[in-house]
């Protein structure tokens, strides 16, 4: 009721809002303008909140017909006009809520919600930034791009975001903001604002494809045969998949990502005989099993082999005098 007396002052029809006032003193509540508060004869109280000036405007269309839109462009809509807002184009975040408000929705700032006269209702939708400077750079005609030339682009950023050349991949989503497109990186799409959109540049590397390539690249690391790594990590990051050594994991630009074995070797279809690898050099196993492997804990030719010299002297000092002991008796 005082909700609906604030609208009906804010709409000066003040008849409604005196018979609003006396229907609530008749309730035990007394209102404060002055202070903005209401009190009850039990003791409650309780703030008179401000007038939602776009709701009142909405209803009022509403009830004078005004056509209705779907959630999904009233979504879009309120989407630009927070976009504008962002971009300080408060010109066009006005339009966009006078467009929304003639067709009965309204907007609450501070709720973040729409509200629309036959009581649907949606959340407002954080600013997606890039969004922002390309709505803003199509207002002020910036040139399109075709979409062969998007999707160059897009390879390039994703293969610089892959070898982590963040600096070069600003660049470039920068680049085309400048022509009016903007990403959406949980979409994984592109928009431009004449409503085309596309796909981000994905792998076309299956699962399995990446952990041959990912197995052989570890291999050629353990053989310390770093060039060959290198260039195996290149061809990952030209399909868009980045590798991270410390984490021992892999993410691909269109979402995939696992985990790299440490000691991952090639399949054993691809390894020579025991012990020896393809190109004749100790296999990756012996390559990575630790130096105290060689040695045997129990004893025997590895304690032979390890023993010192000293040792030795000794053992053959024993037997010559065995041996002369034998030769006496």
């Amino acid at each position: 009721l005082v909700a609906k007396r604030e609208q009906a002052r804010f709409s000066r029809d003040f008849d409604a809002a005196d018979r609003l006032r006396e229907q609530l003193a008749k309730l035990g509540v007394t209102l404060d303008d002055q202070a903005k508060t209401w009190r009850a004869a039990d003791g409650r109280s309780g703030s008179i909140t401000q007038v939602n000036v776009s709701e009142i405007h909405a209803q009022k269309a509403a009830k004078s017909g005004a056509a209705s839109l779907d959630d999904a462009e009233i979504n879009r809509l309120v989407r630009e006009r927070e976009q504008a807002r962002y971009t300080n184009d408060y010109k066009t975040a006005d339009r966009l809520r006078d467009y929304l408000e003639r067709h009965g929705v309204s907007l609450d700032v501070k709720e973040a919600k729409w509200l629309a006269a036959d009581g649907r209702w949606g959340q407002i939708p954080p600013v997606n930034i890039s969004a922002a400077h390309a709505q803003k750079a199509a207002r002020a005609g910036a040139p399109r791009l075709s979409e062969d030339e998007v999707q160059r682009i897009l390879v390039q950023r994703e293969q610089a975001r892959a070898r982590r050349d963040y600096k070069t991949a600003d660049v470039l989503r920068d680049q085309l903001e400048k022509h009016g497109i903007y990403l959406d990186s949980k979409e994984k799409k592109w928009h431009a604002q004449d409503g085309s959109s596309g796909a981000i540049i994905v792998s076309n590397l299956g699962d399995e494809e990446v952990g041959k390539i990912l197995a052989a690249r570890q291999a050629a690391r353990l053989r310390h045969d770093y060039k060959a790594a290198d260039r195996l990590r290149d061809q990952l990051n030209q399909q868009g998949l980045s590798v991270d050594d410390k984490r021992n994991r892999w993410e691909s630009s269109d979402g995939r990502c696992g985990t790299i074995e440490p000691f991952a070797v090639e399949p054993a279809s691809r390894r020579g005989s025991k012990g020896r690898g393809v190109d004749g050099g100790a296999s990756e196993e012996a390559a990575s099993a630790p130096a105290a492997a060689v040695s045997s804990v129990g004893g025997g030719a590895g304690n032979d082999a390890a023993a010192s010299p000293g040792t030795d002297r000794k053992k053959r000092a024993l037997s010559e005098k065995e041996r002369g002991g034998r030769a006496r008796i």
